[in-house]
């Protein structure tokens, strides 16, 4: 319809050669790691996963890093730090620098033109610096910052409270972000940049929930919320990770708008070595042809997930058995057919086999 592929299919593939299903390996963990007492090195290719690099959901290849950790631990609080130079995203089998990396998904639309966004970032810095610290676990209670720096680019900083009960009973979480440009956004041609040079962007990002624990099993029940305020368009290059907001559903993500707010209410119970997860969604998005605040033309929607995973033990040790449901509809019974296509009105279905060794 309208000459749109899938996209889900697509990215099971490479979706920098879309016709090529051959020759779609790839090295993704090579590294150099040395251990200590309370601290710890990783130097070369590996799979990180924080709030602004992470594996993604649902591809058979994930997002893959090139770069420098270190941790370190120290009176009970958590310290890293990370360099990273290159990024081999999800659905593709190339390595690529970070400039390189940005817009191989789309590019979307420029904020103040309206047109295809043409990326282009040629003042941003070699190498990203990531920092994050977590503070030790008090009745429960944790602190923790991420903070990134992308020089010449975009900076983005993330503080949150954590409450996760020890044997059952509340479980709360809020989070904030905030997100600025750093030098020219990229480019000093504000058309090129990958985000104008007065950009801000805010969200917060909180959940309250119930967790019930036995021996053999877990169950837990949370209420979620995510407002991206009116402030400006949060950004993150998709290439590198999912967005990292509590009211996140598998098929879908909220970067690239401002003006939002989502809630979700979940349903998650472990039991051995099987989960199950049922969760539904509202998210209410700018309209879809608001290009200064929805960056891909995404339309308000609704969504319901399941997911039954099971982790096998004993022979089949290291295989894991995955389905996963989703089914999204518009609240708008007007959209064009090309904003329908691959975003809403659609049941995406999964049953996933890996192995682990």
């Amino acid at each position: 319809m309208d000459g749109l592929r899938n996209r889900y299919e697509i990215g099971q593939y490479d979706i920098t050669n879309r016709g090529n299903t051959v020759g779609l390996e790839r090295l993704e963990d090579l590294y150099i790691e040395g251990k200590w007492a309370s601290e710890g090195v990783r130097f070369g290719r590996q799979t990180l996963e924080t709030p602004f690099f992470n594996k993604q959901d649902g591809r058979m290849r994930p997002t893959t890093e090139e770069g420098l950790v270190y941790h370190k631990m120290f009176r009970n609080w958590t310290a890293e730090g990370m360099a990273i130079w290159a990024v081999s995203p999800r659905s593709t089998v190339e390595w690529y620098s970070l400039s390189e990396s940005i817009g191989l998904y789309g590019s979307g639309r420029h904020p103040e033109t309206g047109e295809k966004h043409e990326i282009a970032i040629e003042s941003g810095a070699k190498a990203i610096g990531l920092l994050h610290f977590q503070s030790p676990v008090w009745r429960g209670w944790t602190t923790h910052g991420y903070h990134m720096w992308y020089p010449g680019v975009f900076q983005t900083h993330r503080v949150g409270l954590d409450h996760t009960p020890i044997d059952g009973g509340l479980l709360m979480g809020l989070h904030y972000y905030r997100q600025t440009a750093m030098g020219d956004g990229g480019n000093i041609d504000q058309v090129k940049a990958y985000l104008p040079v007065n950009h801000l962007a805010q969200v917060w990002s909180g959940r309250l929930g119930l967790v019930q624990e036995s021996s053999e099993s877990r169950t837990e029940w949370t209420l979620n919320g995510t407002r991206i305020t009116d402030d400006g368009r949060y950004l993150m290059p998709r290439e590198w990770g999912r967005d990292p907001f509590f009211t996140f559903l598998p098929r879908e993500r909220n970067e690239g708008v401002s003006n939002m707010w989502a809630t979700t209410v979940k349903w998650d119970y472990q039991h051995q070595h099987q989960e199950w997860i049922a969760a539904a969604g509202w998210y209410l998005l700018p309209a879809w042809d608001d290009f200064t605040r929805n960056k891909y033309q995404t339309p308000s929607y609704n969504q319901v997930y399941l997911e039954w995973a099971d982790a096998l033990a004993g022979f089949w040790e290291g295989v894991k058995l995955r389905t996963m449901f989703a089914y999204k509809w518009s609240q708008d019974r007007t959209l064009p057919d090309h904003v329908k296509v691959n975003t809403v009105n659609m049941l995406n279905a999964s049953f996933i086999v890996d192995y682990h060794f």
